[in-house]
């Protein structure tokens, strides 16, 4: 039994048998169920809140007997899940400044509920958040939402709770026929032109939006479902409700899903496709005027890009036309999630001639940093530019003396990383592109005294820049990475 008292720092359960709580718990560290213990905090109803990690290696058929009791992670730095047949929940909450990381699939259970408070979830394509039938998700926010899969499995109306960027842009489905059905979506807050022809248009779109798009699968079942896009500043300039349409790309074309109706104004809203959608991703926004007069994009950028300078870093951005352009505003981030405006530039207002804008930021704080730009229109309306990464950091940054090689990868199948001492640890390993978008996820185990530890890359990550990071309960360590 585990007797509540004012806080726990680390729970570990390493041991075989049931391990049960007789009072809510309050734990400032990391739960660790290991070896064939089982962790029940059902027998007495117990909720119990993490600040850190949720790890489960145990053998048993059920290491967490969850009931009907709710868990909160609410740590203030970012946190990890990671069970190795998946982490599943009745009732979650997330409550956080910075991000839930899964590194395994992680599963709210029939009847159970998720609320998004404050942080992140990262999820990818192998460790999904799963909502199963009947289970509830509420709160999502551009303060809350996952970054990355979500699955809905059952006959319930849904909607995702995904986003990208400090960007909440949920869709919604209506009921599939049967409890055995799935569906998974994702949102991207990128150009759909570097994946589809933007020029190959059904007779009936003018064009697609150039901001964003999302994934939509049936993963098993055969309902058809009608779908509601949401958008706001972030989706490149709605003006005209009646022309916007549902654009869903069939494999040669974007094709017309229709408009069967919108909310909320053109600063801000959703739209449902005209009828039952039966074949699914991509999906964006289109527009069927037949000019640009209606639903264009605030600005066309040409070019933007921050390029660091001895310990300055230089912004610099072209536009190839402006509507109605108020300002820019150039911001700043430490983790490509939470920004921070550094500076204000006026916009030219309208004009159909390039411009050329410059900023220079002296007073970075010398670290990885990433920067956008905010572009605001007269009447309010916003957009943002991808984001770009500047590095500071040389390779080595932690009190355990990483160092990755090769670095770049060039012709190597693996890259490598070299740790020259500290205690045995159980790191996740990240790496995303520099837009903030995970691309890959793994763990290592560091053993003590140092030592090299292998990370196979061959066929995982294409050409480009990156930045890696390992984090674990001892220690943590960030770098750029290059893949040539």
């Amino acid at each position: 039994m585990f007797v509540p008292e004012d806080a726990y720092w680390n729970l570990s359960l390493t041991t075989s048998g049931t391990k049960r709580t007789t009072g809510d718990l309050d734990i400032n560290g990391s739960v660790l169920i290991a070896g064939t213990a089982i962790f029940d905090v059902d027998t007495q109803n117990d909720n119990i809140t993490v600040a850190k990690n949720w790890h489960v290696t145990s053998a048993a058929g059920a290491p967490f007997d969850y009931g009907i009791e709710q868990v909160t992670f609410d740590g203030t730095g970012r946190q990890w899940i990671n069970a190795a047949n998946g982490a599943d929940f009745y009732d979650v909450v997330v409550n956080k400044s910075d991000s839930l990381d899964l590194l395994s699939e992680m599963t709210i259970v029939a009847q159970g509920s998720m609320t998004f408070t404050g942080g992140h979830v990262g999820a990818d394509s192998v460790n999904r958040l799963i909502v199963w039938n009947d289970a509830t998700v509420s709160g999502a926010s551009d303060a809350s939402f996952v970054d990355g899969r979500v699955q809905k499995r059952g006959n319930d109306a849904f909607t995702f709770p995904v986003g990208d960027v400090g960007n909440y842009q949920p869709l919604s489905i209506t009921a599939p026929s049967l409890t055995t059905d799935e569906f998974t979506a994702h949102y991207l807050q990128s150009d759909p032109r570097g994946n589809w022809d933007e020029t190959s248009l059904e007779a009936t779109i003018h064009h697609v939006s150039t901001e964003e798009f999302w994934y939509l699968n049936r993963t098993s079942g055969a309902s058809g479902v009608t779908v509601t896009f949401s958008f706001d500043g972030n989706s490149g300039g709605v003006t005209n409700l009646d022309s916007l349409v549902v654009a869903h790309w069939n494999g040669t074309q974007w094709t017309d899903e229709g408009n069967g109706g919108t909310t909320g104004t053109t600063a801000a809203g959703t739209i449902t496709t005209a009828a039952a959608v039966t074949s699914f991703s991509p999906f964006t926004l289109g527009s069927t005027l037949d000019n640009f007069n209606g639903n264009p994009l605030p600005i066309e950028l040409i070019e933007f890009d921050a390029v660091r300078e001895d310990l300055d870093v230089i912004i610099g951005w072209v536009t190839a036309s402006e509507i109605d352009n108020e300002r820019f505003e150039v911001q700043r981030s430490l983790n490509g999630r939470a920004w921070e405006t550094i500076a204000t530039l006026p916009g030219a207002g309208n004009s159909s001639l390039p411009i050329s804008y410059g900023f220079k930021d002296e007073h970075s704080p010398k670290v990885d940093l990433y920067y956008r730009l905010k572009q605001i229109d007269i009447d309010g309306r916003y957009s943002f530019s991808k984001s770009r990464f500047v590095a500071f950091s040389q390779g080595v940054r932690s009190s355990d003396q990483f160092t990755l090689f090769p670095n770049p990868v060039e012709g190597q199948s693996s890259l490598y990383v070299r740790y020259t001492h500290g205690a045995e640890d159980l790191m996740s390993f990240r790496v995303v592109d520099l837009y903030g978008h995970l691309v890959l996820s793994d763990k290592i185990t560091l053993f003590e005294g140092g030592g090299i530890i292998e990370m196979p890359l061959k066929d995982r990550l294409p050409s480009g820049h990156y930045i890696l990071s390992l984090e674990g309960m001892q220690t943590s360590f960030q770098a750029p990475l290059v893949i040539k």
